[in-house]
């Protein structure tokens, strides 16, 4: 696949992303019932790894391969993560902030940024050993 593709779509994906995990996580008195205990926390996981894939796929900080850039993006999401599950007290929402939530939004995060290196070590292995 094109990469030029996929920085591209990342790039008009991930703000659209970040607009319906923002409205998401500050609609007023959501809950949220599942076949599992707390299935909110979950979630929370797959959506931040999501937010930060994207991040890291839109190579706004460097090359996706790069421990650098994937780093950076890491540190953003768990800021924007922290923030995020911060303002969900704002009076009037009725929503809670909870460290569970913060933990699986890292969580998230976290287990995006690892599958990033561990791709980004694969991808350079592979294309040295096309060379």
């Amino acid at each position: 696949m094109n990469p030029k593709l996929i920085r591209t779509g990342a790039r008009l994906a991930f703000p659209v992303y970040a607009l319906v995990l923002v409205t998401a996580t500050h609609w007023p008195q959501l809950t949220i019932e599942g076949p599992v205990p707390r299935p909110d926390l979950y979630i929370h996981l797959a959506a931040f790894g999501l937010w930060t894939c994207l991040l890291i796929a839109t190579e706004l900080l460097g090359p996706w391969r790069s421990r650098a850039a994937v780093g950076k993006c890491v540190v953003i999401a768990l800021v924007y993560a922290a923030i995020d599950e911060g303002t969900q007290g704002i009076p009037g929402l009725g929503r809670t902030v909870a460290l569970d939530d913060y933990l699986a939004n890292a969580g998230g995060v976290l287990l995006a940024g690892i599958a990033a290196l561990i791709a980004g070590a694969l991808f350079k292995t592979s294309r040295a050993a096309d060379a």
